[in-house]
């Protein structure tokens, strides 16, 4: 047996009874969690799912249960803790139902179904996360040969409606700013608003990756933490943040840009944590920390930052993510309308 970091998180890797290696999470971000969490470890006892995901033995052809049960194993080797989690509770609410019959015996129209219960009981957003997940599924077991086609690709996914996000705006900030009494908070939400980067990026940082002389960051993978986009990419440091650094740079005790203790943030706490300063403010509730990413995006598109400059520095995957901004931009579309001009018409009263 031994330990792995992945995401800020200790896993522990193991041998099965059946000579099969196997990773579990210790939920500890701390070495000497981990360790306690390994001796009290019996692998007899501990499963790398919850008992209802378990497979069962299959007489005539691969159960739901088994499928499920592979695929989140391949699952914890491409994705993040927080992907492995979403997809478990629509994997497991899945099994619950459809039952644990065949793979082969599942018809489109009992998949069509859970669909359908899924938009009437949740938002539309939530449904569609469902059909992408159990339609990854699928097309994972048609890929390992399990089935011959992938069902959910006959179901039509649920169309988004189309909502401009929250986001700060500089007054909010400052407001949230006021009421904010411990310091490192303060440096991580302005941090947050003048880089973009995502909470789980600061939380991560090192100082490894903070270079004062050329005034950058450099947001990289690493065998501990991958960016949401599986992209490097480089942050300019602004007049502020470059302050924030070198003053952190002169206290520094450990790797940590932000710490408690030695120990770096977990993004959970930080995130309960700036909503209480939130509500506290008296500002929008439902702004939250991801809000101040949507803040530093919206406030470069009102200040005339093209779109194509804004999905670079905030790391977006493809520039139809940094098209919802454009909203923000309606002096462009006044220019462009503009240009349909009839000189020899007069407009009469």
């Amino acid at each position: 047996m031994f330990l792995s970091k992945r995401s800020g998180i200790y896993y522990l890797w193991y041998i099965d009874n059946q000579g099969r290696k196997r990773k579990i999470s210790t939920r500890s971000a701390t070495k000497s969690g981990a360790l306690a969490f390994l001796q009290s470890f019996k692998p007899q006892k501990q499963i790398t799912i919850s008992e209802e995901l378990m497979p069962t033995s299959a007489k005539s052809g691969r159960k739901l249960s088994e499928l499920i049960y592979e695929y989140q194993e391949h699952s914890a080797t491409i994705h993040t803790h927080h992907t492995q989690r979403c997809y478990n509770d629509c994997m497991k609410q899945f099994l619950e139902a459809i039952g644990d019959k065949e793979i082969t015996k599942i018809s489109v129209r009992e998949i069509e179904r859970f669909f359908e219960k899924k938009q009437k009981e949740v938002s539309n957003w939530t449904a569609r996360r469902h059909h992408i997940v159990i339609s990854s599924v699928f097309e994972t077991a048609k890929r390992w040969g399990y089935i011959t086609s992938n069902p959910c690709r006959q179901i039509t996914r649920a169309k988004m409606i189309e909502i401009h996000p929250i986001f700060f705006s500089v007054e909010e900030l400052e407001k949230v700013y006021n009421v904010i009494d411990d310091l490192d908070i303060k440096d991580i939400v302005l941090c947050a608003f003048a880089t973009g980067m995502r909470l789980s990026e600061i939380v991560t940082l090192q100082w490894h990756q903070i270079d004062t002389d050329r005034k950058i960051i450099n947001v990289q993978n690493s065998d501990t933490f991958t960016t949401k986009s599986k992209k490097c990419r480089i942050i300019p440091m602004n007049d502020m943040v470059f302050e924030i650094m070198e003053r952190r740079k002169k206290e520094r005790v450990c790797d940590f840009v932000f710490h408690s203790d030695g120990r770096r943030y977990l993004e959970d706490h930080i995130s309960k944590v700036f909503k209480k300063y939130v509500v506290k403010s008296g500002v929008n509730s439902k702004l939250h920390f991801h809000s101040l990413r949507h803040g530093f995006c919206s406030v470069l598109v009102q200040r005339g930052v093209s779109l194509y400059e804004v999905q670079k520095l905030a790391g977006h995957s493809s520039p139809s993510v940094t098209q919802i901004y454009s909203h923000l931009q309606p002096e462009i579309m006044h220019e462009s309308v503009n240009k349909i001009s009839l000189k020899h018409i007069r407009i009469r009263g």
